[in-house]
């Protein structure tokens, strides 16, 4: 029986419909959430701003973290979940 259910979802400022944020150098929201503020690559997403993230899915980090969990679009991106590397990685 599940006791705590926790969904962790990066903030967007023009919702969550596939697109890089208007602004994304300000979206500290990011900044909080280590598995994209060690990954983000500002000037990058700048130049991509308001634009799909169709083509770009290994460039923005925030898809890893459910950042597109709305879109019509599919995704794909491969990733290391930050756990399994836990020394008991039978649940990862």
């Amino acid at each position: 029986m599940a006791q705590h259910i926790s969904v962790r979802i990066p903030w967007k400022d023009n919702g969550y419909s596939g697109l890089v944020c208007n602004r994304p150098c300000s979206n500290t929201c990011c900044l909080c959430l280590k598995n994209i503020a060690g990954e983000k690559k500002d000037t990058l997403e700048e130049s991509l701003k308001g634009q799909s993230i169709l083509s770009h899915e290994e460039e923005i980090p925030c898809l890893g973290e459910g950042g597109c969990f709305m879109s019509e679009n599919s995704f794909k991106k491969q990733i290391v979940h930050p756990y399994s590397q836990n020394k008991d990685n039978t649940t990862h």
